[in-house]
């Protein structure tokens, strides 16, 4: 957990300091959107599949912290492609974590990085359109 933390506190301080550096307050929405987003989007997955954990509870569809990890992944990207191989090897170290951990089965860190790659361009994609209707 302290890495996916550490990776998040450092996802939203790069995006902060990248809205504030090109004037762009739009890009202050993102780590809102990630956070809101995954929220939504996997507890309402795990509510409704109801798929089992390594332990029995039903919360294991799809694991969160990897959809949090993709989507920040994709949205650093954006801000900071030269440095994408570094955003994916944490997002992907997170989601084996969630395996090796026995937190998650495979299928569940796969959606999971699926679902938080869309959201993340979606995220994207939303703040971008909004950014340009104030032009």
């Amino acid at each position: 957990h302290t890495l996916h933390t550490t990776s998040m506190a450092v996802a939203a301080i790069l995006i902060f300091w990248q809205a504030w550096k090109a004037r762009e307050r739009r890009l202050c929405w993102w780590p809102l959107g990630v956070g809101a987003g995954t929220f939504v989007l996997v507890e309402g997955l795990k509510t409704l599949t109801g798929l089992p954990r390594h332990y029995g509870a039903p919360t294991g569809f799809p694991s969160g912290h990897t959809t949090l990890e993709f989507a920040s992944a994709w949205l650093l990207t954006r801000l900071y492609p030269r440095l994408a191989p570094l955003w994916y090897a944490v997002a992907v170290f997170v989601g084996w974590s969630r395996i090796e951990g026995e937190a998650h089965f495979p299928y569940q860190v796969f959606a999971g990085a699926a679902l938080g790659t869309c959201l993340g361009w979606l995220i994207s994609r939303v703040w971008r359109r909004v950014g340009d209707r104030g032009k």
